[in-house]
């Protein structure tokens, strides 16, 4: 059989069969579509978080403490055996609202000691300026910026603050796992709002990490707390809505959450995909079945079995190849997107 006639047949079947083409291209398009972007959005997600969050130096342990230690205990607890840094945050939970007629929704208020000194757990301006006096920083992706007036309440009294500052705490888990926004203040303001002066969270790192030693530094920072009629409560989230004393400085805060939402999308994505082929398949076949006669007509005039097969084939590819052409900037986008 003629390559010319080859070529004349799946043009042909192509362009004739407009609909079925552009209808065979948009269910695989669809399909390479969702791969594409579910695979491209985790690549670029995870890597960004995980490098933010490798760049705040992130705390490996994490306590509540009641009642608050102050700089003399944070000194001791550093100078304990297999500890590299202890820092203090002051923290506590707080109302907020956007004005007067909506509803109070809780909130998290922390000072820390110098926010442009920070060792551990750092804090990143995202843009305006650190807290200063009354004016306060918010963590990024809660819907408020520079220049937004909301009122708190700190259990005492009311009060109407202004925001300076938007910033990122890689270890505050994302909005889609808690909602709760951040407020950020210097500690002088910290204490009048809130009445107290020392920290409330004691978070700290240890040298060549290890799980074993992660858990041993715990127990003894723990243990030296409790010497001192300290009650310790874990302080770092985990998933499942726990929290837990430890984490891993490799992996992010929602890390778990994440994955898992990303295995969902990738399964879903995949199973379009396939779907998408089974009716690709469906349509060749029925293809075939309506091209019997010119498939006796091609072995009359001397085609062989693969020739045939070539036909068919070849039209797969450009139905696939047309797809990849908009499927891929499609996707690309969409991961972008995301």
């Amino acid at each position: 059989m003629l390559l010319g006639a080859i070529r004349y047949k799946i043009w042909f079947d192509l362009w004739e069969n407009k609909g079925r083409t552009l209808r065979v291209v948009a269910i695989i398009a669809i399909g390479a579509f969702a791969v594409g972007t579910v695979l491209g959005g985790k690549e670029f997600i995870l890597k960004d978080m995980g490098r933010n969050w490798q760049a705040s130096n992130p705390a490996t342990i994490g306590l509540f403490v009641d009642p608050p230690v102050d700089d003399l205990m944070i000194d001791t607890l550093e100078n304990l055996r297999g500890i590299d840094t202890v820092i203090g945050w002051q923290q506590k939970t707080i109302k907020w609202r956007p004005d007067a007629d909506t509803p109070w929704e809780p909130a998290f208020l922390v000072a820390l000691d110098d926010y442009q000194d920070q060792s551990i757990r750092k804090v990143i301006l995202d843009s305006g300026d650190w807290p200063d006096r009354k004016l306060m920083g918010v963590q990024r992706g809660r819907d408020l910026g520079i220049g937004d007036q909301v009122e708190i309440d700190t259990g005492d009294k009311t009060y109407s603050i202004e925001f300076n500052g938007v910033l990122y705490n890689a270890a505050h888990p994302p909005p889609f796992v808690v909602p709760d926004p951040m407020f950020f203040t210097t500690r002088e303001r910290f204490a009048q709002l809130t009445g107290e002066k020392n920290y409330g969270l004691v978070l700290a790192t240890i040298p060549n990490y290890s799980q074993e030693r992660v858990l041993a530094a715990a127990d003894l920072i723990q243990h030296e707390l409790e010497k001192q009629d300290v009650e310790v409560r874990a302080a770092i989230p985990a998933p499942g809505g726990f929290v837990t004393r430890t984490s891993h400085p490799d992996r992010f805060i929602a890390q778990d959450a994440l994955d898992g939402v990303f295995l969902i999308l990738t399964i879903m994505s995949v199973a379009t995909f396939i779907l998408g082929l089974f009716l690709v398949y469906n349509t060749i076949n029925a293809v075939i079945s309506q091209q019997i006669n010119q498939i006796g007509i091609m072995k009359a005039i001397g085609a062989s079995y693969g020739e045939i097969i070539l036909v068919y084939m070849c039209i797969v590819f450009v139905y696939a190849l047309l797809a990849l052409l908009v499927a891929v900037p499609l996707g690309a986008l969409g991961a972008h997107g995301l």
